[in-house]
């Protein structure tokens, strides 16, 4: 099977010389647009330094032209270049970081901002309170530990042992033989679910301003935080007394140890 001179039947690629054309097979022609060849050895020499090798393409390019400023780039005729490759083989073109961050500038104004977290708590334990049978008040709490993992919840109520049907909600002071406040159920609900240990440094979330006793309780247990819903129900035991009384507890904590009851959002009460 004959060949044909590159030089004499693809005259676009007589600017290559004076390197030496390649002797092609006469059906290469028909099979691809494309023709790969490489520079004569011989007259590397005579190339000045850092000039590109027109037409050359691939591996060969990066050979040729010695890396510089067309390291790592792709080389299309005449010595075009494609984009940069990347270090998995991608090629990078001008303008696709900018793309990139228009997309992400975009997603960003339709993103939602979500709820904070003591936002997300205080609805739980409201849902919670939603449990309780207590006619005239109903409270919830939430106890939360390191990483927003939540540990224990509670509502007011009798223990699960005891009949509902059985206490007298209508009467008072007689239902509150009966019923165990919010934050103790939370605490001892955390306390059978988790290690004692894994209470310290913990938040309780409740509804309402936490009576004296369910304070005790949060100490006692190590949670570090009583958060109340400044809004929420008050509960008939909470009163002025009461409340001063929860004030001297907080006062009373040793140096070193850290308890507060505050406000969801404000400050310390």
């Amino acid at each position: 099977m004959g060949a044909k001179p590159l030089g004499g039947t693809a005259p676009h690629l007589n600017h290559v010389r004076p390197w030496a054309a390649l002797a092609m097979p006469a059906g290469v022609w028909g099979r691809s647009k494309q023709v790969r060849f490489l520079p004569c050895p011989l007259h590397m020499a005579s190339r000045p330094a850092g000039a590109a090798v027109p037409g050359v393409v691939g591996a060969a390019a990066r050979r040729a032209n010695g890396g510089g400023a067309n390291r790592g780039r792709r080389l299309g005729p005449q010595g075009r270049g494609l984009g940069l490759r990347g270090s998995r083989g991608r090629v990078h073109r001008r303008g696709d970081d900018l793309r990139d961050r228009e997309v992400g500038l975009r997603r960003r104004e339709v993103m939602r901002t979500p709820d904070q977290w003591d936002a997300v708590f205080m609805r739980m334990a409201h849902a919670l309170a939603g449990r309780s049978r207590d006619p005239s008040s109903q409270f919830g709490a939430v106890i939360v530990g390191a990483g927003n993992r939540v540990l224990g919840c509670g509502f007011n109520g009798p223990p699960p042992q005891i009949n509902d049907a059985a206490v007298p909600w209508d009467e008072r002071p007689a239902k509150y033989g009966f019923i165990i406040h919010a934050e103790e159920n939370a605490i001892l609900d955390a306390l059978g679910r988790n290690p004692a240990e894994r209470l310290a440094g913990s938040t309780l979330y409740v509804t309402g301003f936490p009576c004296p006793g369910c304070v005790l309780r949060a100490i006692r247990a190590g949670v570090e935080l009583v958060a109340y819903d400044r809004a929420g129900r008050v509960a008939v035991c909470v009163n002025d007394a009461a409340r001063g009384e929860v004030a001297r507890l907080v006062r009373t904590i040793k140096p070193g140890r850290r308890f507060a009851v505050a406000p969801v959002g404000g400050g310390q009460s």
